[in-house]
């Protein structure tokens, strides 16, 4: 009876340890330039409501990003398939300007995300004005008018946004 006792805990404590990470850090070098790039993403989320098919296995993280080059950070939405988006306009040659909404915590903004035609990537539009909120909110809800599904809504865990992004803009000089 002792050892499942200790086995059970020593699984439960286990769990809890891998439930906790939520961003995952990584680095690249660019071969050609020397340049680094530093980044890190949030575990996969499926959307709330389940999508049809094909999207129907859809995952969606968040990155985190900065190159040495640029010393400039930025976050974006990725997933494991291009996002087919309703209501997008064309802002310039490849690339589209979605309106959405995205929910931080308990507010809700209208944000501008773009696309490069073909992308398995959203990015904001202006990253830097987002981080304040980021910085303060737990969860986000992203809002997105999905083809042949209607409003879509992926609930991302950002906690510990605030660490990690001194973490990546410290290595990157930003």
């Amino acid at each position: 009876m002792k050892v499942l006792f200790a086995t059970f805990a020593v699984i439960l404590i286990s769990f809890s340890a891998a439930a906790e990470k939520i961003w995952t850090e990584h680095s690249r070098k660019n071969e050609m330039t020397g340049q680094m790039l530093f980044y890190a993403f949030t575990n996969d989320v499926k959307s709330i409501n389940p999508m049809s098919f094909p999207y129907n296995k859809t995952t969606s993280s968040i990155s985190l990003a900065c190159s040495q080059k640029n010393k400039k950070m930025s976050v974006s939405f990725l997933f494991n398939v291009a996002p087919n988006i309703n209501n997008k306009e064309i802002i310039v040659k490849n690339f589209d300007s979605i309106k959405t909404r995205i929910k931080f915590g308990e507010k809700i903004t209208n944000v501008e995300l773009f696309q490069k035609w073909g992308s398995r990537a959203i990015g904001f539009r202006n990253s830097e004005q987002y981080f304040a909120d980021l910085n303060i909110s737990d969860e986000l809800l992203l809002e997105l008018d999905w083809h042949g599904n209607g409003k879509v809504y992926f609930k991302h865990t950002i906690t510990g946004f605030s660490k990690v992004f001194e973490a990546i803009k410290s290595k990157c000089g930003a």
